[in-house]
């Protein structure tokens, strides 16, 4: 499975290609593609970009989320971080809310 990361890459210049590493890492690209929809849908990710941030981060942390991710570029690596942070995935937490609500005859049909 192939995805191409949209960006406003100047012209000439090569936009980034979310390759997963291992089929494991479909995961991953479902994950990255929700977050950059979910926040796209609540117009985080429209306008202008006009906030700088820099970092300094260590080499093998970027490399490996880069690995997993499939994107080459910085850029867009960080506004894939900050869109998953900002969206969100509660699905941790409702599973955790979940406990104990099945009946006591629940069963399972194998």
């Amino acid at each position: 499975m192939k995805t191409v990361v949209k960006s406003r890459a100047k012209p000439g210049r090569k936009r980034a290609v979310a390759k997963p590493s291992a089929p494991a890492e479909m995961l991953t690209t479902v994950r990255a593609r929700f977050a950059l929809e979910a926040a796209r849908a609540s117009n985080l990710l429209g306008g202008d970009k006009t906030h700088l941030l820099s970092a300094r981060l260590n080499e093998g942390l970027v490399a490996a989320a880069k690995e997993r991710t499939g994107i080459s570029s910085d850029t867009q690596l960080v506004e894939l971080a900050l869109a998953s942070l900002a969206v969100g995935d509660d699905f941790g937490e409702w599973l955790v809310t979940q406990g104990g609500r099945l009946k006591a005859d629940f069963e399972i049909d194998l």
